[in-house]
C-alpha cells in the first residue's frame, strides 16, 4: 500500500510498524516533508524512495534520514542496478542509503558495497531462489568480502 494520506501513517503505527516507505514520485515536496515529520513524531522511521536527482532533492527537503534508491523503473518495470551507482553521489554521507530491487547475486552486492551503500532490499531475488537460506548466506557473505 502506498502512503498517500496521514491516516495511513497513524494506522501503520497502530498496527506495529517501525518504519514506513514514502515514495517521492507520488508525493509533492510539502506533503513528503509533512509525512516524514509526522512519522518521526510518532516514533516511526521512514525510507524515502527515489528514482532520480529531482526526487533526491525532494527527499533532502523532507529531511530524509534514510533514502532508498529503487533500481526498478516503475513505468516499464525494467531493472538497472546502475541507477544506485549513478545517484549515490548526490546523497550526503550522513544519510543512510538503501539500494532497492534488482539485487540477485553476490556480484551485485559487491558492486554496491564499493559504492558506499548502507543496506540492500532484496525481494524478487529471494522469491526466485530455490533455497532462500542459501541465497541470504550468499548475499551476506558477498557484503563481507
Amino acid at each position: 500500500m502506498f502512503i498517500v494520506d496521514p491516516y495511513q501513517i497513524y494506522e501503520s503505527k497502530y498496527l506495529g510498524a517501525s518504519c514506513i516507505l514514502l515514495i517521492a514520485s507520488i508525493l509533492d515536496e510539502n506533503k513528503l516533508r509533512h509525512f516524514n515529520s509526522l512519522a518521526y513524531s510518532l516514533g516511526l522511521d521512514t525510507i524515502i524512495e527515489v528514482h532520480n536527482r529531482d526526487e533526491i532533492a525532494k527527499a533532502l527537503y523532507a529531511r530524509a534520514r534514510i533514502i532508498g534508491i529503487n533500481n526498478r523503473n516503475l513505468k516499464d518495470f525494467s531493472l538497472n542496478i546502475n541507477r544506485t551507482l549513478e545517484l549515490r553521489k548526490y546523497i550526503p554521507n550522513n544519510i543512510l542509503v538503501v539500494s532497492e530491487s534488482g539485487i540477485s547475486n553476490s556480484k551485485d552486492v559487491q558492486v554496491l558495497r564499493k559504492t558506499n551503500i548502507d543496506a540492500i532490499l532484496v525481494g524478487e531475488g529471494f522469491m526466485k531462489a530455490t533455497n532462500i537460506k542459501d541465497k541470504a548466506k550468499e548475499l551476506i557473505e558477498a557484503y563481507g568480502t
